[in-house]
């Protein structure tokens, strides 16, 4: 029967290019070169007659078709290697590890490689989502969840503390240089992504009182969304380290106001209570607690 779909390798392509919003990124998890990207990319768009993406000055950003292909083409890949695992890798048991989508995209996927590079005999399985669901949570071995580590049901260990920063795309901040910091808080949006316990109202009493009131808002449900505004200059991202940190250092975010705010709420690890570790699972969170306290001693 034939079957009137794209290459399997152009969707490969397109899936990781839009989960890391970057070409560069992209190739190297796929071991293409950035060229070969690209070009699989643009085969994919003219055979949907769609462009999805927008190409901008240091980064990509989803078009409304981009974003609604994503999630479809991640279901039928992930959907596939289970199929073609339980089939022929069964004997090998998969570690499910569970982040949020934002966390996994900024700060997981650029280090992945050291833990699969230390132990590439444990077999792994990375799930996100933007909030926890309790049927994934069910699924997955460990868990890393955002809050104040009180889950029922849970043992938690604590990863980080939310040290949050306003930040924005250079141009931004160039365009209003001769202003002070609370011009640029005025001037332009505010992205406040929904869902933390605290955020710019803790930011702003903890630097200004009562000094700004009734500023413009953009209420969003994701961090990767946030930072992808704020990097094409359409508003001010209320940054969390060490999640943003990645977007600092590569100069795609700077942070002009300087001050930061560390609250309680944070990332945990979490496991279910009463239940024994297998070995992958062991070695997963020796690794990333040693990560997140390396990356952690920054901001101390």
């Amino acid at each position: 029967m034939h079957r009137s779909l794209p290459a399997l390798a152009w969707l490969r392509t397109f899936e990781a290019s839009a989960r890391l919003l970057s070409f560069t990124a992209a190739a190297d998890e796929l071991a293409l070169t950035p060229s070969s990207v690209s070009q699989h990319v643009r085969l994919l768009e003219d055979w949907l007659g769609e462009a999805l993406f927008q190409r901008l000055h240091g980064g990509l950003l989803l078009t409304d078709a981009g974003a609604a292909l994503l999630p479809r083409v991640t279901g039928a890949l992930d959907m596939l290697e289970t199929g073609v695992g339980d089939l022929f890798h069964s004997q090998r048991p998969r570690l499910t590890v569970r982040f949020p989508a934002s966390l996994a995209t900024m700060w997981l996927a650029p280090r992945l490689h050291q833990f699969q590079r230390a132990h590439p005999e444990v077999s792994l399985r990375i799930s996100t989502g933007v909030w926890p669901t309790d049927s994934e949570s069910i699924t997955s071995e460990l868990e890393v969840r955002h809050g104040l580590g009180n889950w029922a049901g849970y043992n938690s260990e604590r990863l980080t503390h939310d040290v949050m920063i306003p930040m924005v795309a250079p141009s931004l901040y160039e365009e209003g240089a001769d202003g002070d910091a609370a011009d640029l808080l005025r001037q332009h949006q505010l992205l406040h992504v929904m869902g933390y316990e605290r955020g710019w109202s803790d930011w702003m009493e903890s630097h200004y009182g009562s000094r700004l009131r009734e500023l413009r808002t953009l209420p969003l449900d994701s961090e990767m969304v946030a930072a992808t505004i704020a990097e094409s200059g359409q508003g001010v991202t209320l940054g969390r380290l060490p999640q943003f940190q990645r977007l600092i250092d590569s100069g795609r975010l700077i942070t002009p106001l300087g001050s930061s705010l560390t609250v309680e709420e944070g990332l945990f690890l979490l496991t279910h209570a009463g239940h024994t570790l297998s070995r992958e699972a062991k070695l997963f969170r020796d690794w990333l607690m040693a990560s997140f306290e390396e990356e952690m001693s920054r901001y101390r």
